[in-house]
């Protein structure tokens, strides 16, 4: 026989009662309360699992809770009830630190991975699968809005664009692109100096201050080709998607939409972003490396390019590890060796 302590809840009122059931050898429960008794059968009885010494709840059949905090006698009712060994999986893993140690490192890395591997590929299946309308539309009016903010009227003669134009045209027309044209506009960086970025929609902004730094044509049209391997691997769209499964992710760890926010929450998030941003730089240098041979061009003037922006640029002070850029002399080496 075995009798547990605990209180009575009767499925109906929030009221709270102390009681006591005693489990007999012949399966018979006896249910005594402040406001009464009854008897059932104790393989009426649901007893949810345990969880470590939390309190156990048995649900009655007719709506009614008794709930105790004797977990090991539960666990010895069941036993000799026949109905298992009473503490459930999480519980056992719960006692054995070592067990919960392996588990903790199972899943870390289950996370990390899914994070670093599983998060772009599905990114990048998802970029692929939507049409390339989608990337022109989520880049609707971006060039509006850097007008407004970092950008201002190109002061390039018309020949110099004339000409940047045709080199620009080789470098489209070697691009693989379906129902997405690429356009090539100038603007004076103002606030953003040297350098050259491409937009959603399939246009490439080249700032004035890059064509005065470069020296050579072969130096502007390399970072063209970086440019237009974004749009052809569908950077912006993929970052969109990456960035929105991560945020998810945090929130359905956290469990609270607004700790997505919070410093804890926005410092996995930024690093995992920046990595992103790291992985499709090196992508596209890799797009205008593999151009640059296709025409014979010398990936010496890329680099050249990057080391001297480098120069040109303040020092931002931002560590590697939270830069969207892998570091130039990363880059400028990695284009050297590609020689």
């Amino acid at each position: 026989m075995t009798r547990l302590r605990g209180h009575f809840f009767d499925g109906r009122t929030s009221r709270r009662r102390d009681a006591s059931l005693t489990i007999s050898a012949d399966g018979t429960a006896d249910l005594q309360h402040t406001d009464g008794a009854q008897r059932l059968r104790f393989s009426e009885i649901a007893v949810e699992p345990r969880l470590a010494n939390t309190p156990r709840r048995l649900a009655l059949p007719d709506g009614g809770v008794f709930e105790t905090t004797d977990n090991d006698a539960v666990d010895l009712a069941l036993a000799a009830a026949g109905r298992g060994r009473g503490a459930g999986w999480i519980h056992r893993l719960e006692s054995h630190w070592h067990q919960l140690a392996v588990a903790f490192v199972v899943v870390a890395a289950a996370a990390v991975s899914f994070v670093v591997w599983g998060i772009p590929s599905l990114a990048r299946t998802a970029a692929f699968a939507l049409p390339s309308t989608t990337s022109a539309a989520i880049g609707s009016g971006a060039l509006e809005a850097l007008d407004a903010t970092y950008f201002e009227p190109s002061e390039l003669a018309e020949e110099r664009r004339a000409a940047l134009r045709e080199v620009f045209a080789r470098v489209a027309a070697s691009a693989e692109l379906k129902a997405m044209s690429l356009e090539l506009v100038f603007r004076r960086g103002a606030m953003l100096g040297a350098n050259a970025l491409a937009l959603p929609s399939g246009t490439i902004v080249l700032t004035d201050e890059l064509v005065e730094l470069a020296q050579v044509d072969a130096e502007v049209e390399a970072v063209l080709a970086h440019e237009v391997g974004h749009i052809v691997h569908r950077h912006s769209l993929r970052q969109v998607i990456q960035n929105s499964l991560v945020a998810v992710g945090v929130i359905l760890v956290t469990g609270d939409l607004s700790s997505s926010t919070s410093l804890v929450a926005a410092v996995p998030t930024i690093l995992a972003e920046t990595s992103y941003s790291r992985a499709f730089e090196r992508e596209a240098d890799a797009y205008a490396v593999a151009y640059l041979r296709e025409r014979d061009i010398d990936t010496i003037h890329f680099a050249n390019l990057l080391r001297r922006m480098e120069e040109s640029a303040d020092d931002t002070g931002i560590p590697g590890f939270l830069s969207t850029h892998p570091t130039t002399k990363d880059r400028a080496q990695a284009l050297e060796n590609a020689r």
